[in-house]
């Protein structure tokens, strides 16, 4: 995919979020853009995460944790990052599926909205990755920001915790789900800081992007039930919007 079309891709999920809002009410379309895009940004685990990969850009911390993670590995082997991050998605498809739901159609809707968010996930990263140069730990690349390992894992997270929210779980099994996810979410970032690929701080902004892209997307869908997706296929054009009614 190059870098225009990877733009291209995110304007249209813009321009969609965006124009489609104003379909039916505008009032109450930019109260529920609003409420998703203060939820996502209010959230400690997008400032936190932030706010600490700041610290750490603004002094010589940063190095000298990446170089200790890259001297002494705790993921293990290389391959443990690909299975913490397929862990991490697991954890988020298993508890869409398993929100109480009126209607099957409400549960497949979840399952959609989900899969398409961590899909934007993972363009964003991409995107990040094409056109922010930042020279890897291990000086074999330019471009460091923007991590497949930890955008999406972290968006996957915040998504779990919304559906551990609406599952009406004991606390200790809701706190348990969540934090096997953030668990895994964090160490399919570490084995990218372990490998020389990011930078400690570099992963914490990553966690902060995802986080963010989770939450926005989930409340933007999933807390009315009556925003709704809708697409249309021609033969050479193809439409999607978002259909609020009220």
């Amino acid at each position: 995919m190059t870098k225009r079309i990877r733009l291209s891709f995110l304007s249209l999920l813009t321009m969609t979020a965006l124009g489609g809002c104003t379909v039916k009410n505008n009032e109450a379309a930019l109260h529920c853009l609003k409420t998703a895009t203060v939820n996502a940004v209010s959230d400690p685990m997008t400032w936190a995460p932030l706010a600490g990969a700041g610290v750490l850009y603004a002094t010589p911390y940063d190095e000298k944790i990446t170089d200790y993670f890259i001297a002494h590995p705790w993921t293990g082997e290389e391959d443990n990052g690909e299975r913490a991050r397929d862990v991490n998605t697991f954890l988020t498809l298993g508890t869409a599926v398993l929100v109480p739901e009126e209607r099957w159609q409400e549960r497949g809707r979840r399952v959609v909205v989900e899969l398409v968010t961590i899909r934007i996930a993972r363009v964003s990263s991409s995107i990040l990755e094409a056109n922010i140069k930042k020279e890897t730990p291990d000086g074999r690349n330019e471009y460091a920001i923007g991590s497949h390992h930890a955008v999406s894992p972290f968006a996957g997270s915040a998504l779990t915790r919304r559906n551990v929210e609406g599952m009406g779980l004991p606390p200790w099994a809701g706190y348990g789900i969540v934090g096997a996810s953030y668990l895994s979410a964090g160490a399919s970032a570490l084995s990218r800081v372990e490998d020389g690929g990011h930078s400690f701080a570099d992963q914490l902004v990553n966690a902060s992007i995802g986080n963010m892209i989770g939450l926005f997307f989930h409340d933007l869908f999933l807390l009315d039930k009556r925003t709704a997706i809708q697409a249309s296929l021609g033969r050479e054009q193809a439409y999607v919007g978002i259909r609020f009614t009220y």
